[in-house]
């Protein structure tokens, strides 16, 4: 009834965020790992058809349903041209809106944003999956873009299957070029049919 306000009404997730999950003590057999990254890339590559662009992915705005199924969640930053949203646009990278540990290079050092800073956030979410840490700890903003921007480093790389490692690697390239779009990640990791009750 309030024309200055509009608000989401979305389904109940009673998995809670995919971070609290990740900083339980519980295990978490690979299927299940691989059916999480599977599922964000999924729904990040139907943001990207219908021309949205996420701009904060992180764990913490992934939600779980109660099968334990991922969803992205949390468009507070989103973006689509098509319905003309609006985001301000700071003039220095280190004033760009997101949350830096999860920020391609572009955007750290010019506020330069596509589809493939998406992708490199992603990329930090299969590693948060499967390492179960966070991305650069408890670094501050400025030794963030210093290992990514001067150092051109990545967060030490856990124990992991090749294939994902390498998606993952590709994913986190420091030249946007070289990432893969989300339709190539879906595809790549599309998780054939399996019993998500032996894993819940």
């Amino acid at each position: 009834t309030n024309p200055e306000f509009l608000g989401f009404v979305f389904e109940f997730l009673q998995g809670g965020s995919l971070r609290q999950v990740l900083d339980d003590d519980g295990r978490v057999e690979e299927p299940m790992r691989r059916v999480w990254v599977s599922d964000v890339a999924r729904g990040m590559a139907y943001l990207y058809s219908q021309g949205v662009e996420h701009r904060d992915l992180k764990s913490a705005n992934v939600l779980l349903t109660r099968e334990r199924r991922a969803k992205v969640a949390d468009f507070g930053l989103s973006k689509c041209e098509e319905l003309r949203t609006q985001l301000p646009q700071p003039s220095q990278g280190r004033d760009a809106k997101g949350t830096s540990a999860y920020m391609a290079p572009e955007l750290l050092k010019d506020n330069v944003f596509s589809e493939k800073s998406d992708v490199y956030s992603f990329a930090m979410v299969i590693w948060e999956i499967w390492d179960r840490g966070v991305p650069w700890g408890s670094l501050k903003t400025e030794q963030i873009i210093t290992q990514v921007l001067v150092e051109r480093t990545r967060p030490k790389i856990p124990e992991m299957p090749r294939d994902l490692r390498d998606l993952m690697v590709r994913a986190w390239a420091h030249d946007a070029a070289e990432r893969p779009t989300f339709e190539e990640l879906a595809a790549k990791l599309k998780v054939s049919k399996i019993d998500l009750s032996k894993l819940a």
